[in-house]
Formats: structure tokens, sequence, C-alpha cells
């Protein structure tokens, strides 16, 4: 069965979506889950590293070298492998290493809320469209459209761009309306853009900032159009995949979260919660943990209790299987 094919269930633990041979997304005893090529249980335990994501432009690139002082490949690329290894990860939330499962960011925009160089899409435009040649892939999950899309909010970094929408069109519903056929186009565009080179990896949508409002109408013209729904959340992740599961139905993924502030040896307590209370949500299949670049280190302590959080996980849905 091709991802994006099937809408409705076939039976009890049967594949909803997802190619043969790929990652699939079942929904089995009132809860939805992933399940990986091989046809076992996968609760995404992502790691992902805060300077990497999909679609770096020469522009990015040459920004990253002059914030950071030296190569950008440096801040790029980090020491992955060994991260995802020694924290008992067992996913990447963007562009993959070492033969890792990843997901995996499409340029489709580079105007995101905190981005303060991108000037705004047109993606109303006919000839807009774009997708990446990872269709055999069989350690992709699947894609993300942008991330944090500032749909009615922008930062102050930013505020020179301006949100995609005018919130103040909201208050009528021939704004309403505008908004509405705006949001279709641009699921259509982006699902129609991957389907044409891609049947077997989820449409992950776009990672959503979970403290902003999304509008209903964008919302509901995602819902048909894409297989998960995508959040991030630094304040209360729990509470929003929660509110978004009720609110949709749909499978939830918490693509980017951490504690405020800088990681510390006591927020590894808020880590095991936060795991802990996903796994208790039937919508929730997987966290991917933000983790700076200068935390990727060789910090025995801290790894090793990531790995005991997520062996824990590990083996509590390991019970369910």
């Amino acid at each position: 069965m091709s991802a994006g094919t099937a809408t409705s269930l076939a039976g009890p633990g049967k594949a909803v979506a997802g190619g043969e041979g790929f990652f699939s997304l079942r929904h089995d005893r009132g809860r939805w889950r992933l399940s990986a090529p091989d046809d076992t249980r996968f609760f995404a335990l992502g790691l992902h590293p805060d300077s990497s994501h999909g679609g770096f432009s020469e522009l990015e690139i040459a920004g990253g070298q002059r914030h950071y002082g030296r190569d950008a490949q440096q801040w790029i690329r980090p020491d992955r492998r060994s991260s995802l290894e020694q924290g008992g990860f067992n996913s990447w939330s963007s562009a993959g290493a070492g033969g890792d499962p990843y997901c995996h960011l499409v340029p489709f925009s580079g105007a995101e809320r905190w981005d303060q160089r991108e000037h705004q899409v047109n993606y109303l435009h006919r000839d807009w469209e774009h997708c990446l040649p990872c269709a055999d892939d069989r350690n992709l999950i699947g894609y993300f459209y942008s991330a944090s899309p500032h749909w009615l909010h922008a930062q102050p970094q930013a505020e020179w761009r301006g949100p995609v929408y005018d919130p103040a069109m909201l208050m009528s519903e021939a704004g309403r309306r505008k908004l509405r056929k705006f949001a279709r186009r641009y699921y259509q565009t982006t699902r129609d853009a991957i389907r044409r080179y891609d049947q077997n990896h989820f449409l992950l949508g776009d990672r959503y900032d979970g403290s902003v409002l999304l509008p209903r109408e964008v919302h509901e013209e995602a819902h048909p159009r894409v297989e998960v729904f995508s959040f991030q959340d630094f304040r209360d992740p729990v509470a929003s995949v929660h509110t978004w599961h009720r609110l949709t139905g749909k499978p939830i993924l918490l693509a980017d979260t951490a504690p405020i502030g800088t990681f510390s040896n006591g927020d590894l307590a808020w880590y095991g919660s936060l795991i802990r209370k996903l796994l208790a949500n039937p919508g929730c299949v997987g966290c991917h943990l933000v983790a700076a670049r200068d935390e990727l280190n060789e910090d025995e302590g801290r790894f090793l209790a990531w790995q005991r959080v997520n062996e824990a996980a590990e083996r509590w849905l390991a019970r369910l299987a």
C-alpha cells in the first residue's frame, strides 16, 4: 500500500499508510503507532541537533559562517552517529547519518518565523513545486515542509517580512475564505509535488509552533493532505500533543522540544517525565529532542541518562507488541 492512499482503517493492527518495506502507520487497540520497515513497533525517539535542518542555501551557509566564525560544515555536520548511539536514540529529526532512520525537511520555503533573511514565497504560483530524490530510502520516515511557519505571527527579527497571512483578514468571512483557499493550495501543492516522485514515505506536514495560534482554516485544509500532524513546543509539549490529537484524530509527532533554557543534569528528569506522558497518549508516535551543537559532546553522564530513559521507553513498547 502506498503512503497517502489509505484513508480508513483496514482492520485491527493493519497498516493504514506506508509503502511495503518502508515505515508504516498503524492503528491498533485505540492508539496510533509507527512500524519500522521490518514491521517492528517504532516510537521515534529522535535527536535534533539545532544546527542541522534540511535545505541549506548558500545564503544560509554564509550566514552560519559569519555567525559561528568557523567552517560551516562543522555546524551542519556534528558527530551525529556517536550522539545517537550513546544517548539511546533511534532516529534523527533531520538528515540521517550512517543508515539511521530520519525525517527530512523539504525546502519548500526558507521563510520560517525566526528567519530574518528570506522573503515570502508565492505559494499560489502554479509552477511552485519541489521534491527530493528520496523515494527508495528505507531509512526515511517522512517529509517535513517548514519549521515553525509563521501563519499569523512573526518574530521581531522578521517583522520586516510579516506573517504569511494578514491576521486582520480573519475579521471577515471573505478573509477567512481567502485563507482557506490559500491553505488548500499550499497543502495540495506540497502533497502533489512529493507524491509525483514518492509514494512510499509519510507526509509529516509543517512543524507547527504549538505555542501560537493556528487558524482553523489551516489545520482543516492540512487534515486530508498529511498523514501526521507535527509540532514543536518548548513550553507545554504534552498539552500540545493532547490538544491536537483530540482535535484532529491524527497521529501526532512532537517534532522539536527541549526544556526552556540550556540543558542541565536536572532537566533529564524533565525528559523522562515527558517521554512517559507521551507514551501514555494514544496519538503520539514520537518525540524529537533538540540538542544544541555544544551539547553534543562527550558528557557521558548526560548520554547515559538519556540512554536509560530511551531504553525504558523501548522496553515499555516491547510489552505492547
